[in-house]
């Protein structure tokens, strides 16, 4: 690192040092839209290719949290160990913790679209 990319990084720690942060709710909700037919909470910030909305939790270190799963965590508290959000809605992006339901990962899967997962429900007879 040469001296003029040390001033630099130095520089751009101390802008953002100053930088006023917003707490991570209000973050939360400002990238959130209501959608009064369905009751779904349209997650209008970045999303995964899959569709799935991500909340950025802190500095590029601290990584980033599905957006859905944040919800969930603060309006009912942590997802069970073993089991992972369901969106009841079918919407990847929604984050009503309303919509989302803890299952496992089978009963996820096979409530899914994968064509492999629709003939396996009906050859077992599963709704």
């Amino acid at each position: 690192m040469t001296l003029t990319d040390k001033k630099l990084s130095d520089r751009m720690k101390a802008i953002r040092a100053m930088r006023p942060t917003v707490p991570i709710v209000e973050r939360f909700w400002s990238k959130v839209r209501l959608e009064p037919f369905s009751g779904c909470w349209l997650w209008v910030g970045g999303r995964t290719a899959d569709g799935y909305g991500m909340l950025g939790i802190g500095t590029r270190e601290q990584g980033t949290v599905y957006a859905h799963i944040f919800s969930y965590t603060i309006h009912k508290g942590h997802v069970p160990k073993g089991l992972e959000l369901d969106h009841l809605c079918r919407i990847r992006h929604c984050a009503n913790p309303d919509h989302v339901e803890p299952v496992t990962r089978f009963q996820n899967f096979l409530r899914g679209n994968h064509p492999y997962a629709i003939r396996l429900r009906k050859k077992i007879g599963w709704q």
